[in-house]
């Protein structure tokens, strides 16, 4: 009786482990193959913008290289993938939602598990991805960023067969193209970190720290050691000319860490820094340090939040930084 009770047992723990392993956990999912090496973001790039330019994408189109996921079997009325860094490392917790097409009801949402799974069940009716976020440790704070997906795709062509989506997050490269298409300048068309830099012009009575018209702008960005998010170095210098009127112009997809910023006239005359702008005091541990610098600083992006379930999916989730700059 004793060698029965324990043969149902058995039978019982058997049942138990292969309905668990056929759904959503380790077992079922695939094994992460070996990845390429990430290609180094070295050097230096220089720009020159003219008094009409507002915008820069310092990294222009450049995007990286895509990590290798595992083998996954689409199922019928569900959206399933992995979730990674850009080094192939599965990411537990990133958050993946859905949202009925041409509505703001969410319809579905999943978090990814220890091997960076996620799966979830596609309304009737079909959804399009509308969320995917995940939140990184980031200088004194955290910051929530976008991901991408590994397909450049956030739609579901056809939900009945189900779909299976991976993302990766990056810390520069192109996000929407409608986005950038529409507002070239805006810094959600880019998952890079932003900076908006604004002027006055000089009028020795009404700005005395004004910048003198058709003056040149020199910005010098250049990472701190081990602060970026995948260990690039790469620093960015850019001549700016103003131009007649005051103004502002942006920098965008900047790879995410901390830089050292220096600021001068082409006459070697130093700038001063001021940290502007509505969010300087809701973000103490991101933005520019010290908030009021001369010639040289250090610059962390500002996030939207912390929440990974607040970045929509594939759009640029970092504020512009804003920096007032004039004469000492």
């Amino acid at each position: 009786m004793r060698a029965k009770n324990i043969f149902f047992s058995l039978l019982i723990l058997a049942a138990g482990c292969s309905k668990s392993g056929s759904d959503n956990d380790a077992n079922a999912q695939g094994k992460w193959p070996d990845q390429t090496p990430v290609t180094p973001v070295t050097g230096n790039a220089t720009f020159n913008m003219s008094a009409d330019a507002d915008h820069l994408n310092v990294m222009e189109n450049t995007m990286p290289r895509i990590p290798l996921f595992p083998v996954t079997k689409q199922k019928e009325l569900k959206l399933n993938g992995y979730v990674a860094d850009l080094n192939g490392k599965p990411l537990q917790g990133a958050y993946i939602g859905l949202r009925s097409p041409g509505t703001v009801y969410i319809a579905a949402s999943a978090e990814t598990d220890a091997n960076g799974y996620y799966e979830m069940q596609i309304p009737l009716g079909g959804a399009d991805i509308y969320a995917a976020g995940y939140t990184i440790d980031y200088g004194n704070g955290r910051a929530a960023l976008s991901l991408c997906p590994a397909d450049a795709s956030v739609s579901i062509n056809n939900p009945g067969a189900g779909a299976t989506k991976h993302f990766v997050l990056l810390s520069y490269g192109l996000a929407d193209p409608n986005k950038r298409a529409s507002e070239p300048w805006s810094s959600a068309g880019y998952f890079g970190g932003s900076i908006r830099f604004d002027y006055s012009i000089y009028d020795p009575m009404w700005t005395p720290h004004g910048i003198p018209a058709d003056a040149d702008v020199k910005i010098k960005l250049t990472p701190q050691a081990n602060s970026t998010m995948y260990g690039e170095t790469k620093s960015f210098t850019i001549t700016k000319r103003i131009g007649q009127g005051n103004g502002n112009f942006v920098l965008n997809n900047i790879p995410i860490g901390t830089y050292d910023i220096e600021m001068k006239l082409s006459d070697g005359r130093n700038l001063k820094m001021t940290a502007s702008g509505p969010y300087v005091s809701t973000y103490p541990n991101h933005g520019l340090f010290p908030r009021e610098a001369t010639g040289t600083a250090k610059v962390l992006f500002t996030p939207m939040s912390v929440e990974a379930r607040s970045p929509n999916a594939n759009s640029g989730y970092w504020r512009p930084v804003n920096i007032t700059i004039g004469l000492p």
